[in-house]
């Protein structure tokens, strides 16, 4: 039987828990927010900033004797290790993959990533450009923070996908590149006028 989860458990878990997951090559940062609804019930979601993650429900939480575990079903995915104080020491299993993971409790906020593109470029490319890529939705969005420094988005809408961090880009004479680092991604193309043609590669090709 699942244990049941005590209110000195909830307690301990309520709040943000964060980790840097290194795994395929790639580096992301996992986040577990916990907080509880109505009656007292726990409820769990999972953030991965840099892919545009949010809110992906996390279920079947345990916690007994220190020993932790909980499933991410949109990533088919397990987080399980033991609780020690403010910080859960485990792995990340992901279909059937497991990779070490380590937890730290504290609210949580992702850094931004600035662009070093020159001023003219960030004219050319500020707004949101959208195109196909196979049955998919892409689109990438390059905007300006209060200080005027540009940041860069990717969103697929069909993956629940908004906000991954562009990492990268630059703009030579009419050619654009720009990287998703914690996809893998990098796209490279033609800017003419209002439309950019290229390919984007994915992660291991």
């Amino acid at each position: 039987e699942t244990p049941t989860l005590t209110q000195a458990d909830i307690d301990a878990l309520r709040g943000d828990w964060a980790g840097k997951l290194s795994a395929n090559g790639l580096e992301v940062t996992i986040v577990l927010r916990f907080s509880t609804g109505d009656g007292g019930a726990l409820r769990a979601v999972l953030d991965v900033p840099e892919q545009g993650v949010r809110d992906w429900e996390a279920r079947d939480v345990e916690l007994d004797d220190g020993r932790f575990s909980i499933a991410v079903p949109a990533a088919r995915a397990r987080i399980t290790g033991l609780l020690e104080g403010e910080q859960i020491v485990g792995q990340w299993s992901q279909i059937g993959n497991p990779s070490p993971l380590t937890l730290k409790k504290g609210q949580y906020a992702a850094p931004a990533t600035y662009l070093d593109l020159p001023a003219a470029a960030r004219e050319q490319l500020a707004g949101l450009w959208t195109g196909m890529l196979g049955p998919f939705t892409v689109n990438v969005r390059f905007e300006a923070d209060a200080q005027g420094r540009t940041l860069g988005f990717l969103d697929i809408p069909q993956q629940n996908v908004k906000g991954a961090v562009a990492t990268e880009a630059a703009l030579t004479g009419t050619k654009l590149t720009f990287a998703v680092a914690a996809f893998g991604m990098r796209y490279a193309g033609e800017l003419a006028g209002d439309a950019l043609t290229g390919e984007l590669t994915p992660a291991g090709a």
